[in-house]
């Protein structure tokens, strides 16, 4: 890149400044030898559109002028692709008189928009007939690219006011033919499939009220779906009544238990930790996989490595001191 703006590659092999910093330029480089353009030269003799790693910024369709195409499409929006494809052969056009692809009117694709869009309505849906030369003598709207479709709400014709008699039939409700039951009892999801496992209500009703309130907030900070939010929320609750848990914090391994019943545990222990209402009481795995280790040894040999296994484990404060070290480089040495 240019050593003064940084913007810019050298202006060609071997030198330090782009055009615009070199001395003496006074910003005139050669022009393009792709497309013989003078203006955004960008190095080896092509411009920012032709050359290849040169960042390219959406600009205007080379028939429509629709803003938002890339050099990826050839600097054409999708519909002015479709509009070669059917329509080839370059013309001129009779409503802004330059050369592009013109259908059997003779018009090119922005001036036959033009004229569809300020088309006047003759009553019962129908339209008067196109004139493209008059439709294009006071300008032109432009739109966006790859925008003009049925699908994302464009409409080329104005939209008639409803009637007062549409709107009221609109608004009337439906009557119902059938009386439902009403219910006695407000039901609640969480609380009838939490029952279903066949464990009591919790013991504490405000810390089931509060863990429950956590888990919907977290999963709406998280962006979890429907089905794994009802689904930690009634864990939480089966959890509460299977554990008697009446105070906190929560121990870990009373989490754990919620495996026997085809519960998912993570993600509970994933909230309850965010809160900071668990008590992790479980066993690291690289200490029991330690205590497997050295099961068969003699008794001496055990108490030597369990010391220098701490010093890997936690490090070491006296002399000589070490850091902790991670689970793999401790696996890696005590094999």
């Amino acid at each position: 890149m240019c050593e003064r703006c940084g913007t810019k590659p050298q202006g060609y092999h071997d030198r330090r400044w782009c055009y615009d910093c070199k001395p003496g330029s006074n910003g005139r480089p050669l022009p393009c030898r792709r497309c013989g353009s003078s203006t955004e030269y960008w190095a080896e003799q092509l411009c920012r559109r032709c050359h290849q790693y040169a960042p390219q910024t959406p600009e205007s369709c080379r028939d429509c002028l629709a803003w938002g195409v890339r050099r990826t499409d050839k600097w054409l929006c999708g519909g002015c692709i479709s509009w070669r494809f059917l329509h080839p052969g370059v013309k001129t056009c009779i409503g802004c008189g330059e050369q592009r692809c013109v259908n059997d009117h003779r018009a090119c694709r922005l001036c036959w928009a033009q004229a569809k869009l300020i088309r006047a309505h003759v009553g019962r849906g129908r339209r008067a007939s196109l004139d493209v030369a008059a439709a294009n003598r006071h300008g032109q709207q432009l739109f966006l690219a790859n925008l003009a479709s049925s699908k994302n709400g464009y409409r080329p014709r104005l939209r008639q006011p409803e009637t007062p008699a549409a709107v009221v039939r609109k608004q009337r409700p439906r009557p119902s033919r059938r009386k439902a039951q009403l219910d006695l009892f407000t039901r609640d999801p969480i609380r009838d499939a939490a029952r279903s496992y066949g464990f009591p209500d919790p013991p504490s009703q405000p810390i089931a009220n509060t863990l429950d309130e956590i888990a919907r907030d977290h999963a709406t900070r998280h962006g979890w779906a429907a089905h794994k939010t009802h689904a930690v929320r009634t864990a939480i609750r089966v959890l509460l009544g299977m554990c008697h848990i009446a105070q906190l914090p929560i121990r870990a391994s009373d989490v754990s238990q919620l495996h026997a019943v085809g519960l998912r545990v993570r993600p509970v222990l994933e909230v309850i930790a965010e809160a900071g209402l668990l008590e992790d009481d479980r066993t690291a795995t690289i200490d029991a996989w330690f205590a497997a280790r050295v099961h068969d040894l003699p008794q001496a040999m055990t108490g030597e490595l369990q010391i220098w296994f701490d010093v890997l484990r936690h490090g070491s404060h006296t002399p000589p001191r070490s850091r902790p070290r991670v689970p793999g480089t401790i696996t890696t040495r005590l094999t």
